[in-house]
């Protein structure tokens, strides 16, 4: 009894309009919340495919066709790094050399890539696009061929970074990295892309 009349009248009125209110709120917020959730499970998922296993051998030659689907999860005379690691080493002292081997007229990089267009097509390993690139990373390296370095291209269905560990390592370069998850799983995580023109490489 006590407790109704203490609510009676305006009083009881604005205690009304308060549990209202407090119920739009709620409601408002929770598709927001479940929203922001979403979005970070799906920042995840398109992460994380950066280690997706199709169950693909990893071939020791260069691929020459299809140049756009899965890729394997290892690539012999290189290491697969990851976007976390890959972050931290470009936050040290002895920063790698980033190259984007993906083909186009105008991309998007990482910030401080080299762009050599055409460096991950097939081919062989006696050919112009072995010699132009073993020129270009005597240039690069300074003839240095334990410098770190990092090949990429789109993501993890993008065999021209693959190709492009497998020339280097021919060309007797031995510290070198296949960045799988490519310019998609850099851009999932937030990672900055900026636009670059063809450099004719």
């Amino acid at each position: 009894m006590a407790i109704v009349q203490v609510i009676e009248g305006k009083t009881m009125w604005r205690y009304i309009m308060l549990i209202l209110a407090l119920g739009t709120l709620t409601a408002c917020g929770l598709p927001h919340a479940s929203g922001g959730r979403t979005s970070a499970q799906n920042a995840v998922k398109t992460y994380v495919e950066e280690d997706r296993d199709w169950g693909i051998p990893p071939p020791d030659r260069l691929r020459n066709t299809k140049l756009h689907e899965p890729t394997p999860t290892s690539i012999p005379s290189g290491k697969v790094i990851a976007t976390p690691a890959l972050r931290a080493m470009l936050s040290t002292d002895k920063k790698p050399i980033l190259i984007n081997v993906l083909q186009g007229k105008s991309i998007r990089t990482i910030p401080g890539s080299v762009w050599f267009n055409g460096a991950g097509v097939g081919g062989d390993f006696e050919d112009t696009t072995q010699q132009k690139l073993g020129e270009k990373l005597t240039t690069l390296t300074i003839d240095d061929k334990a410098k770190a370095m990092v090949f990429y291209c789109l993501n993890a269905e993008c065999w021209l970074a693959y190709n492009a560990v497998l020339r280097a390592a021919q060309l007797g370069y031995t510290n070198l990295y296949w960045y799988r998850g490519g310019m998609h799983a850099w851009e999932a995580f937030k990672g900055a892309l900026i636009p670059t023109e063809d450099n004719e490489w």
